[in-house]
């Protein structure tokens, strides 16, 4: 059972919570029916499947989602997703007002771990699908949920449950589906001026990724989609007071991201000589360069080095860095790195420069 408790007529004030103690909590909203505990990493009320975040929608009225607990009807029974009088599985509308709870009408999240948001698009709210796991779609009336999903259970080939495609009749197809799962935690929308070319992007927080993702949504359907590695499991997100983005991770660390106020003269000319080919934290179609002013040559893990620099041997100094930048063969002849040269000394200076400020790697 979910339990949503509330101060009676607490208002803030200076900072803080007035005359908490004579305060009585009253119980806004609970979920039904109540669940049996499962237990799940070393804990019986670890959860499985629970999902769900809570927002605001004006003084008093706040849109609540529930996860399904593993009651899906696949991976446990019975099936609350598809039972309109259960609470999981579901989008609650709460009024505070009032004091009632209702399904809501306009989005209904069926999916093992889904998360719905309203965002604001080209000047207007709107209610905006977006498929995360192996379950989505966004019903169009309170009373119809889904067993559709574009995804799969991950020890099958499909969705075990799905009963046919997802039909224009009941439901509102999702506008971007990342499959496998990239286990979206929250996001909002860039606002800001400080972040002026991602303006009215959306930055989507990965938690199975580690990614932060920047969105793009023209005319309803998204035109790009890029991840930005963060390298850690982001719980949250929100915006800060000064036009920055702080994540909350589940390394309990927090990660503010703030514009850049003009390109490094050595990140350019970095991006611009080395960026097609390498990069600072992972292999591609040359070797990670973290750290690599005074790594060992030919050092960085799991990359297949030509038999020309595994003989070099020796450390990667700035000297030795600079005569490999203007002509690759003359340091190590027969490598297989086919690349010109940087005839201009200052920009390598820049590139070396550059080099050194990511010394994070122990080679």
């Amino acid at each position: 059972m979910l339990r949503g408790s509330g101060l009676d007529n607490c208002h803030p004030r200076e900072g803080k919570l007035s005359d908490t103690a004579s305060r009585e909590w009253q119980t806004v909203y609970e979920s039904q029916p109540c669940l049996p505990l499962k237990h799940a990493r070393g804990s019986s009320f670890a959860g499985l499947q629970i999902g769900g975040r809570i927002k605001a929608l004006g003084e008093n009225r706040l849109l609540l989602t529930v996860g399904d607990h593993q009651f899906d009807g696949w991976f446990g029974t019975p099936d609350y997703v598809e039972d309109p009088r259960a609470s999981y599985g579901k989008t609650i509308l709460l009024d505070l007002a009032n004091g009632t709870a209702s399904i809501s009408p306009r989005v209904t999240a069926t999916s093992r771990d889904s998360r719905w948001t309203r965002a604001v698009g080209s000047g207007r709210q709107s209610t905006v699908p977006w498929a995360a796991t192996s379950s989505i779609c966004c019903a169009r009336d309170k009373t119809t949920a889904a067993q559709s999903h574009y995804g799969t259970e991950y020890s099958s080939v499909t969705w075990p449950l799905n009963e046919r495609h997802l039909g224009p009749a009941n439901y509102v197809r999702p506008i971007y589906a990342w499959v496998p799962s990239i286990g979206v935690s929250n996001l909002v929308a860039v606002r800001d001026s400080a972040f002026e070319r991602w303006r009215n992007d959306l930055l989507i927080a990965s938690l199975r990724g580690k990614e932060l993702w920047r969105v793009r949504v023209e005319e309803g359907r998204v035109v790009y989609a890029e991840p930005i590695l963060i390298g850690e499991r982001i719980r949250d997100i929100t915006t800060g007071g000064r036009g920055e983005f702080v994540l909350w991770t589940d390394q309990e660390t927090i990660i503010r991201i703030t514009p850049a106020r003009g390109l490094d003269r050595g990140a350019e000319a970095f991006v611009l000589n080395c960026g097609s080919c390498h990069g600072m934290q992972f292999n591609g179609v040359g070797p990670s360069l973290d750290g690599l002013v005074g790594r060992s040559v030919a050092s960085a893990p799991e990359y297949e080095y030509s038999n020309a620099l595994r003989r070099l041997g020796g450390k990667w100094t700035a000297e030795r860095l600079n005569g490999f930048l203007t002509h690759p063969d003359s340091v190590a002849p027969g490598t297989a790195m086919r690349f010109d040269g940087v005839s201009d000394s200052a920009t390598r200076s820049a590139i070396i420069a550059y080099l050194r400020s990511y010394p994070t790697s122990a080679h």
